[in-house]
């Protein structure tokens, strides 16, 4: 039986030596990521009247399907071959017609350095990466959002205290000093006049009067409470003056 013999290998159509290896027994031949144009010359050991051989050949994983040739189309090109493994076969006939064994190449084309696994893990890394800095970077800008809008609540809430504060003083001192000119008037009054046991009797009711609004106090402060103001501060009030009312008083008996 006639053998195909690979008589030529061609890249870009110019041949070349090729890159032989054995691999799975085959001889391989290894293509660079840029080498996707490739073909064979081929021909068969019989060479009683050559002219009549038959040939007949494949690109498995490339064109599955057998393609037969006379002896004057013995050259083979394939152009734009993927990266991948490709087994090239080709059998040759005699001019009697009888088939032989099918000769087989192996083509291992690579991939370029771009499209191989490390590269694709790399660009998972980038891509990672980017994600990140994204969000970390709105993650900081809406923590500063917040620390601002809770500065902004901090500081009107300090505000809203303040102002309630100085209501509260405006009314407090109002409402002792409005009973304390009264006070005052009437002391003086009786002390001219000398009505010493009117005067003490009116002197007790009106501390009454003045302690119970005193004792008010704290029902009206409920809502300052809200705000900041506590009881010891209108304690501090009442203290004051009481005790002004009680030194007015003691100079007046005197």
């Amino acid at each position: 039986k006639p053998r195909a013999v690979i008589s030529e290998f061609f890249v870009d159509h110019e041949p070349v030596h090729p890159k032989y290896g054995v691999s799975d027994s085959f001889h391989t031949i290894m293509l660079d990521y840029d080498e996707s144009n490739f073909g064979f010359e081929f021909s068969a050991d019989n060479y009683q009247i050559p002219e009549k051989n038959m040939f007949r050949y494949r690109l498995k994983g490339y064109n599955d399907g057998w393609i037969t040739v006379d002896a004057r189309q013995r050259t083979v090109m394939y152009s734009k071959v993927v990266a991948g493994t490709y087994f090239f076969e080709v059998c040759a006939a005699n001019n009697d017609g009888v088939w032989g064994e099918p000769t087989v190449i192996k083509v291992v084309r690579r991939r370029a350095p771009w499209l191989s696994v490390p590269a694709y893990f790399c660009y998972a890394l980038a891509l990672l990466g980017m994600a990140y800095v994204v969000f970390r970077h709105y993650a900081e800008k809406k923590r500063l959002k917040m620390m601002l809008y809770q500065e902004n609540v901090e500081r009107e809430k300090k505000e809203q205290i303040h102002q309630a504060q100085l209501r509260f003083f405006t009314n407090i001192s109002h409402d002792f000093r409005t009973p304390l000119s009264l006070i005052m008037a009437a002391l003086d009054k009786l002390r001219r006049e000398g009505l010493k046991e009117y005067y003490t009797e009116w002197k007790r009711a009106t501390a009454v009067e003045l302690g119970k609004r005193t004792d008010g106090l704290p029902n009206r402060g409920e809502r300052d409470d809200e705000v900041g103001i506590g009881t010891d501060r209108r304690e501090q009030f009442r203290e004051r003056y009481c005790g002004r009312f009680y030194g007015l008083c003691c100079r007046a008996e005197n």
